[in-house]
């Protein structure tokens, strides 16, 4: 008689993880385009300093050398950082929306706690040097986490969480 193995559901099924992949994709790309644009506004500098900068969390000072391989790093790294906050706000939506009811609500004030995450607990963790607060800089970065990430994810999430399972 032959033997079959039993396989449990996936805690992260197709569906969920296309969710997430889809979600890190669109709100991941506002994010950094948002960023580049408001970076290259306001320096007039090389946009291609704000991906090196990411990098540099991870490889300090020598992000900074020539080449497009420390940008392409600092991208990686940036998409790596979203997929996590995704996951994070994947998994704690359903009980987040008992609270806010409002899809759209939950998604901007989770992107405050993304900036309050990676400001105070995950850049202190990095070799990125230290810097004072500038409060027109924090607000600007958490307009744009709301509109880049908030907005997307509380819309994607409604629509995942809504829908037939």
């Amino acid at each position: 008689m032959p033997v079959t193995a039993y396989s449990s559901p996936s805690p992260l099924s197709n569906k969920k993880l296309y969710t997430i992949l889809k979600a890190t994709l669109i709100a991941g790309s506002l994010d950094i385009i948002f960023a580049l644009t408001q970076f290259y506004i306001k320096t007039q500098k090389s946009p291609v300093l704000v991906l090196r900068y990411i990098a540099s969390a991870v490889f300090g000072k020598s992000a900074n050398n020539d080449g497009a391989v420390m940008p392409a790093v600092g991208l990686l790294f940036h998409y790596l950082v979203v997929l996590g906050w995704v996951t994070i706000f994947f998994l704690i939506y359903p009980k987040i929306i008992l609270v806010i009811k409002n899809s759209i609500v939950a998604g901007l004030l989770y992107a405050i706690v993304i900036w309050l995450g990676m400001s105070f607990v995950v850049l202190p963790l990095t070799l990125v040097p230290s810097r004072s607060l500038q409060i027109q800089q924090a607000l600007i970065a958490i307009l744009i986490l709301m509109v880049a990430i908030g907005l997307p994810l509380g819309l994607i999430m409604k629509k995942y969480y809504q829908r037939p399972q």
